[in-house]
């Protein structure tokens, strides 16, 4: 795992490890998507590579992938880049994910997450 660490840092990314989940973070400005996303896809090929180098197995059923902003640019995204490739498997972007118990939404608002937590509170 003291690999996968520099290779993060290598890439300017955030990596949070807990237990068997890994999450991945980075940032970019909307002015230069295109070359973030660019980079990102570099970034996942050179991960795929040495998880096969590893022979380790990335779960690419449990991989999420969620671009986080205001509504407005979340509605500007073209699809290219609110899709994942991981190898010969592809993960398209969600509204929304759970985050150790939080939905978190592409938009950053808790209408999801009161929405489920009022569900749950009913059910």
């Amino acid at each position: 795992m003291a690999d996968l660490v520099d290779r993060v840092a290598k890439y300017s990314m955030f990596l949070h490890a807990y237990a068997n989940d890994t999450q991945l973070y980075f940032h970019f400005s909307h002015n230069d998507i295109t070359s973030s996303v660019d980079q990102h896809d570099r970034f996942v090929m050179d991960i795929v590579h040495w998880i096969s180098f590893n022979k380790l197995k990335l779960n690419t059923n449990k991989a999420e992938l969620l671009f986080s902003s205001s509504s407005h640019s979340c509605a500007t995204l073209s699809g290219r880049y609110l899709v994942l490739q991981l190898g010969a498997d592809t993960t398209v972007a969600y509204s929304h994910v759970r985050l150790f118990g939080v939905n978190i939404s592409s938009d950053l608002s808790l209408d999801h997450h009161i929405f489920r937590m009022c569900v749950g509170c009913y059910y």
